[in-house]
């Protein structure tokens, strides 16, 4: 009813796509979700550059974000530390926890953790138990990404099991949450996408041992 020049889509639905296409409106669908690589997902900005006819400007913003997570990498392979590092919260009965070569994954292995399951060949989401995420994960040293949990509190009241785990014990755990009551969209889902050189540098400040002053994206749960 818009009569929109394009139509950008995330997933592939022939029906949908050819009845748009019936009626002469163009579709791209946008796949940056599957890229196991965080730079593969900052460089679909050339996609829109291309379409916005500002190809240099975002080829520009690309190199910039390469560069710098380039160097980033480069510094946290000379720390010397190698942390074990768990991610994810269980739902419904089940823990969904990144594949080997996932994009969570390689950011983990590039800002110098020890990911759990880093051996894992899939680039997908792995869905665990308990009981295989305890097993492996319960002397972790730190827990980055606890889903929409906000604090201690509340998490270890949502699985007392949780008071197991050496994150807790230790209180290295990390969320992508804003503080509860905040007005600001959180960063996290509206550019981290795109900003792979501000998550790699979090992780890379949380590894060693940071936390307490400002980060991009992340903050510790107390």
């Amino acid at each position: 009813g818009l009569r929109p020049d394009l139509i950008m889509t995330f997933s592939k639905n022939t029906g949908r796509e050819a009845l748009y296409t019936a009626r002469g409106i163009p579709v791209i669908t946008t796949t940056e979700m599957e890229e196991s690589h965080p730079l593969g997902r900052a460089e679909w900005i050339r996609l829109t550059g291309l379409l916005f006819g500002r190809e240099r400007e975002a080829d520009s913003v690309y190199r910039f974000i390469r560069n710098r997570y380039v160097d980033l990498l480069d510094s946290a392979k000379h720390t010397g530390q190698s942390p074990v590092v768990m991610t994810g919260i269980p739902y419904g009965g089940a823990w969904f926890m990144p594949g080997g070569k996932n994009f969570a994954a390689t950011l983990f292995r590039d800002a110098g953790f020890k990911y759990s399951w880093r051996e894992d060949s899939s680039s997908g989401t792995l869905r665990l138990g308990f009981e295989s995420v305890y097993s492996r994960c319960r002397n972790a040293d730190y827990w980055v990404g606890v889903g929409s949990f906000t604090d201690m509190e509340g998490l270890v009241g949502y699985d007392s099991r949780f008071r197991d785990f050496g994150p807790v014990k230790s209180g290295r755990i990390f969320t992508y949450s804003l503080d509860a009551g905040s007005a600001v969209p959180n960063p996290y889902f509206e550019e981290a996408t795109l900003r792979a050189d501000l998550l790699l540098e979090d992780l890379i400040t949380i590894r060693n041992g940071g936390g307490s002053g400002k980060m991009n994206y992340y903050r510790q749960v107390r």
